[in-house]
């Protein structure tokens, strides 16, 4: 006990808990769960007021066949309703959910708004969206930037500006389809 700090392995932790090995090249924290059933888990869960018993987020580790050493890794928020909601999950496969807990693919994003995913530019304040819509895939550009497709990593073979024009081989085009 160092100055209310707790010390496994050194006398001068850094923080509330601190865990140190000497001379290892690996050194875990082992949460255990005996019961071998589908659908049980460990957690670490983060609290912030004391005096309820709600958390403002977790981490689960879940077994997803029993006996078979399966496990999903499982990321939860709280939305200040006072229960966890999952966000995030790992699959035993590698495969990433956001929005759905069984990820079909490497990256499965799930979401009920139109908006499916969004990546942008922080300097320039631009961005694009990839978007899915009743009926239609979309990929957007922020207003007032032009949507290129390109291959072979060369730049944009193909540019839809602000107005709708189409340049083929041209970032420019001047009238509704522009083939350069």
């Amino acid at each position: 006990l160092n100055s209310g700090n707790v010390g496994i392995g050194t006398t001068g932790p850094g923080g509330v808990l601190g865990i140190q090995k000497s001379g290892a090249a690996v050194t875990g924290l082992l949460l255990g769960n005996d019961n071998n059933t589908s659908g049980d888990y460990t957690q670490i869960l983060f609290q912030f007021n004391q005096t309820n018993d709600s958390y403002a987020s977790a981490i689960r580790g879940i077994n997803v066949a029993a006996a078979a050493r399966g496990g999903t890794l499982a990321f939860l928020t709280n939305d200040s309703s006072s229960v966890l909601q999952e966000r995030m999950r790992i699959d035993s496969t590698g495969n990433v959910g956001i929005g759905t807990t069984a990820p079909g693919t490497a990256l499965d994003i799930r979401t009920a708004s139109a908006v499916n995913l969004q990546w942008g530019h922080t300097t320039i304040g631009a961005y694009g969206q990839l978007a899915y819509t009743t009926g239609m895939a979309q990929v957007y550009a922020t207003t007032g930037n032009k949507l290129g497709l390109g291959a072979n990593a060369s730049g944009s073979n193909v540019v839809i500006d602000t107005t709708g024009n189409v340049g083929i081989g041209t970032t420019s085009p001047a009238t509704l389809l522009e083939v350069g």
